[in-house]
């Protein structure tokens, strides 16, 4: 299995506030994305790590991978997944699995990124993702609940989301990938195949908020003590 990371680091931070973009802040000492760019290049069948930047960021992430073994970076795109598809126009000829990861979710298990992508050797498409441990509730506009929903069959996606390399492609070329309002990658390749649900064993959450920086601090701290 050869695979390609794109770490989709390309977002503005906006809701996130501060001078620089989330995924930007130091995390333990080093960029909160590069959390992600170790730990992929740090797996024998990873064989590129493809990191997506907002414009302006290029030369300053360049110089921060430069340690890193078959890592290039690219410039997103106005929305995600126009930084996904210049992250795959940059795909070497060599890969066949693709892993997409958000560069705002530091803590993915080495384990966990395995499991995922030998899912999708096997099944195609996979993606982790956690159960709901909540009861959930559809609501329409008007802010009452109209029906609840079984919570044993939902799952808060997460990332990396990982395909083959010829079904994330044929996805990203459908007219589909132009049209519709894409929030992550299985939304899209649902549409050419069946995508594999792992459930990770650890911490695997985004940052979105100061709280989430906190919380990953603690992490990442609890992580290394028990090493």
């Amino acid at each position: 299995m050869k695979v390609a990371a794109i770490i989709v680091a390309g977002g503005k931070g906006i809701r996130f506030g501060g001078s620089a973009p989330k995924q930007f802040l130091k995390l333990a000492g080093i960029d909160v994305f590069l959390h992600s760019v170790e730990t992929f290049n740090a797996l024998k069948f990873v064989k590129q790590v493809i990191v997506v930047v907002p414009e302006g960021y290029e030369n300053y992430t360049e110089k921060l991978c430069l340690k890193y073994k078959n890592t290039v970076v690219v410039t997103g795109g106005a929305q995600r997944h126009n930084s996904v598809k210049n992250g795959l126009a940059a795909l070497n000829k060599n890969i066949d699995i693709v892993a997409i990861h958000d560069g705002a979710r530091p803590l993915t298990l080495p384990s966990d990124i395995t499991s995922v992508c030998k899912a999708a050797l096997k099944y195609s498409a996979s993606l982790l993702a956690t159960p709901a441990v909540d009861s959930i509730k559809f609501s329409e506009s008007d802010g009452f609940v109209c029906r609840s929903i079984e919570r044993s069959k939902i799952y808060m996606a997460q990332t990396p989301q990982v395909f083959k390399k010829e079904i994330i492609l044929k996805a990203y070329a459908s007219p589909l990938a132009a049209k519709a309002v894409i929030t992550d990658d299985a939304q899209l390749v649902e549409k050419f195949s069946k995508v594999k649900i792992v459930v990770p064993v650890g911490e695997n959450f985004k940052i979105t908020s100061r709280a989430d920086l906190e919380a990953a601090k603690l992490v990442l701290k609890k992580r290394a003590k028990e090493m």
